[in-house]
């Protein structure tokens, strides 16, 4: 590709209205990070580690149970009913009716399956069960962010990504101001800290209701076939999802059962500054799933998988500039107890640029119906994770789930790869 070639690729790609889409909520996304960044700092610096030690393995709990809660129907709704929102309205609002109950079941199933469980999900995460009640709210709270994710999945298919953007920034709004309220006023207690946490689900199911049409989704019955569609989709989405919410949340849990608070805040220190990256690519999944679902050939694919491919690479280059900045951002803005932080966010930011990279091109592989093949990789990479930080975080502590973190993201990558590879898409020819 000559230079000129690549300035007219670029300049097209930049001003498609993909690009516009993605830009929008990146930008919100940015800014929903920044807020993200300030909770960091000030939980970091100012609350206990005695009490980061719980809340952050009881978020670790939540979110691998909004995985099991989700099943994977939020993504195979958006798949299924994007592919027939812009050519068969009335089929893909029979998927909105069939995706909403499927989600009222699945969210009684949590309740009815998780809360008599609570101790023993105590047991496990703290090796006692003091925080049983705090782990049944978890579970109730969760079940709340189960039901608002429908939502945001139906503005992600009908492209209202400005209505997203607010729906995602005002309850972390809410949940700075919170926390800053009690770390100015000094009741910073447990209790206190946790209900700041749980202001954004809370808060997320609220302000998703006005943009919930039930009446028009009620409108259009949900056919027998959409509902064993939609759950024919979901077991390998859903798998796949449930072992990367294991995947993304087993570093806390061995950590806080191995490692203890000291190694546990550490690695907490490197990874909520590196958390902006995976907002980032979940701005990309949020636009781009649709689009791709919508896809319906080889050449668009490729087109796709060139385009992306460009962008993420030149963006991700550019923001690798500023790892060396690091040994000097984060003492600045954690303080000086952080300074063992520094490698951790180091390796971490790696594999978290090594992941918007991936993130966009593995679309292609749902497009393609392989989600099978994300299960398997995904639990691929959880027993990696399992065996390795058992093995290395009684020697490393803290860097030895940075270092299985960036082991797996190399893997996924050229696992990814190698798949767009085999379905020829990678180098995909037009015939003449």
């Amino acid at each position: 590709m000559t230079l000129k070639h690549a300035h007219t690729h670029i300049s097209a790609i930049l001003i498609s209205t993909t690009m516009r889409s993605v830009s929008l909520l990146m930008s919100a996304n940015i800014f929903n990070a920044g807020i993200g960044l300030i909770l960091s700092v000030l939980t970091l610096r100012y609350i206990s580690p005695d009490i980061l030690g719980v809340i952050y393995p009881l978020i670790s709990i939540s979110m691998i149970i909004n995985q099991f809660g989700d099943w994977g129907t939020s993504n195979s709704f958006i798949k299924l009913a994007s592919t027939h929102y812009s050519v068969n309205r009335d089929k893909a609002w029979s998927f909105f009716h069939a995706a909403l109950k499927i989600k009222l079941y699945l969210c009684l199933a949590v309740l009815l399956i998780c809360v008599p469980l609570s101790s023993q999900i105590s047991r496990w995460t703290f090796a006692h069960t003091k925080h049983s009640d705090l782990v049944t709210l978890i579970i109730f709270v969760t079940s709340l962010q189960i039901l608002s994710s429908f939502t945001t999945s139906t503005l992600q298919i009908e492209g209202r990504f400005k209505t997203l953007s607010w729906v995602k920034i005002l309850p972390n709004l809410l949940k700075l101001t919170f926390l800053a309220l009690i770390i100015f006023l000094g009741h910073i207690t447990l209790i206190n800290v946790l209900i700041g946490f749980l202001i954004v689900p809370v808060m997320s199911f609220l302000i998703s209701i006005p943009f919930t049409d039930l009446k028009k989704i009620f409108n259009h019955d949900a056919k027998k076939e959409d509902f064993h569609e939609l759950i024919k989709v979901s077991r390998w989405i859903a798998l796949s999802a449930i072992a990367n919410a294991f995947l993304n949340q087993m570093d806390i849990l061995m950590m806080t059962s191995m490692g203890g608070n000291e190694e546990l805040v550490r690695l907490l220190g490197g990874q909520r500054l590196a958390g902006i990256f995976p907002i980032l690519s979940m701005s990309l999944v949020t636009v781009l799933l649709p689009k791709v679902s919508s896809m319906v050939s080889k050449a668009e694919l490729n087109f796709y998988y060139r385009k992306t491919f460009l962008i993420t690479t030149v963006f991700c280059l550019f923001l690798l500039c500023f790892l060396p900045l690091s040994k000097w951002i984060i003492p600045f803005i954690l303080g000086s107890k952080y300074t063992s932080s520094i490698d951790v966010f180091n390796l971490l930011m790696i594999a978290n640029l090594l992941g918007i990279m991936i993130t966009p091109l593995s679309l292609v592989l749902y497009k393609l119906n392989k989600e099978p093949i994300f299960v398997l990789m995904n639990v691929a990479q959880l027993i990696i994770t399992i065996i390795g930080n058992w093995i290395l975080i009684p020697i490393y502590g803290a860097y030895a789930s940075a270092i299985m973190v960036i082991l797996c993201k190399i893997i996924a990558f050229l696992f990814v790869y190698y798949q767009l590879w085999k379905e020829g898409i990678l180098f995909y020819h037009h015939e003449k």
